[in-house]
């Protein structure tokens, strides 16, 4: 599972073993606790984040899960 920012080309991956929707669900919490804690590494606060932080786009594409 990748992920790509598109204003800096930044991107994230993470390996899945088994493609479930529990393991996509993990993945994606880990992906926005990278997020989060880059932003709080920024000097946010982290309670602005779901207000004032990135906006994430997913497109999945032939996933079973």
């Amino acid at each position: 599972m990748r992920a790509l920012r598109y204003t800096d080309k930044k991107r994230l991956c993470f390996m899945i073993n088994k493609g479930d929707a529990n393991t996509f669900y993990d993945k994606l919490e880990k992906f926005h606790q990278a997020l989060l804690q880059e932003w709080i590494e920024k000097g946010n606060n982290a309670e602005l984040f779901r207000e004032l932080g990135q906006k994430i786009i997913i497109i999945i594409d032939n996933a079973s899960y």
